[in-house]
């Protein structure tokens, strides 16, 4: 008897994840519409071009177009315009996707940031945050 009660639980939950992957198949239909749109309409009214990017960040999606560690990294200081520490920078570049196959991230993270201090595109502030060179807003 308990054997068929969860066969049928099975059977229920089992209909419910198909109706819920294929919603979820729709919805990121929409999205990738959205996201195909709203870039080209922001330019056209003048909005800030890292807006939405700073939007997919905040809530964990990934943010389009894959790009290399360092340009990662240029492009969350370009989105935050506030200073970052390197685990700030670490969990973003996760939640994008970036950097999690790599055994040491933060010393990675280490070696771009001092990289971009010397070439002039950051400066280290005095509580060892990160931020954008003054002129590089």
């Amino acid at each position: 008897m308990a054997r068929d009660a969860y066969k049928q639980a099975y059977e229920t939950a089992k209909l419910e994840l198909l109706q819920y992957l294929q919603k979820r198949s729709q919805l990121d239909q929409k999205i990738r519409k959205l996201r195909q749109s709203i870039k080209p309409l922001g330019e056209l009214c003048g909005a800030d071009p890292e807006e939405i990017d700073k939007i997919l960040l905040m809530e964990g999606f990934v943010i389009d177009s894959p790009m290399g560690f360092t340009n990662a990294i240029r492009r969350l200081f370009r989105i935050h315009k506030t200073p970052l520490t390197p685990p700030e920078i670490r969990t973003d570049l996760l939640k994008i996707g970036i950097g999690q196959d790599q055994v040491n991230l933060l010393s990675s993270i280490h070696t771009v940031l001092r990289r971009l201090v010397e070439g002039g595109e950051l400066e280290k502030t005095d509580d060892g945050q990160f931020q954008l060179a003054s002129g590089r807003l």
